[in-house]
């Protein structure tokens, strides 16, 4: 059993992988999306455990698409990582993967609740398009829909049902 902890940047992910006594697998980085992640940890595919990563505004989207891909994906709660990492005398983003890894492996977490994609783009919808400076983006999730709807009707010659 693989335990993986994943310390999220903007642009890269820094990954660590476990074994169930604690016993370093790999680690090393990859873009901070996904399909990259998954890719990395190709090697171990169905041997993978659970994989945590810290909560944060990335990491809810990143753990949905993980979870999506078929990854055991748990956002951990910000605080009580924090606290079991405040006990390591360097902080990298190398060693808070170390870290995470150790604390999922263990078990000694409480799991935030991450929002389905379809939930979250909902969500960020209305307020991208208050904040957009382009005047015809639509306001509202259904404005979006028929906008994206009546396109593509208009393109392909089809009638609305």
């Amino acid at each position: 059993m693989i335990y993986v902890g994943l310390d999220v940047s903007l642009n890269s992910v820094a990954v660590c992988a476990v074994d169930e006594t604690g016993k370093l697998v790999r680690e090393g980085t990859t873009l901070a999306d996904a399909p990259s992640i998954v890719q990395y940890l190709e090697p171990w595919a169905g041997q993978v455990q659970r994989v945590g990563l810290e909560g944060g505004p990335t990491s809810e989207w990143l753990t949905a698409n993980l979870i999506e891909l078929g990854l055991p994906a748990v956002s951990l709660e910000a605080r009580q990582v924090k606290a079991a990492l405040s006990a390591m005398p360097v902080k990298t983003d190398r060693n808070d993967a170390r870290g995470i890894a150790q604390v999922v492996r263990t078990g000694w977490f409480k799991p935030v609740h991450v929002k389905s994609i379809g939930s979250q783009r909902a969500r960020s919808w209305p307020r991208l398009a208050s904040i957009s400076s382009v005047p015809s983006l639509p306001q509202s999730k259904s404005s979006a829909d028929f906008c994206v709807r009546s396109a593509h009707f208009a393109k392909t010659g089809q009638q609305f049902r």
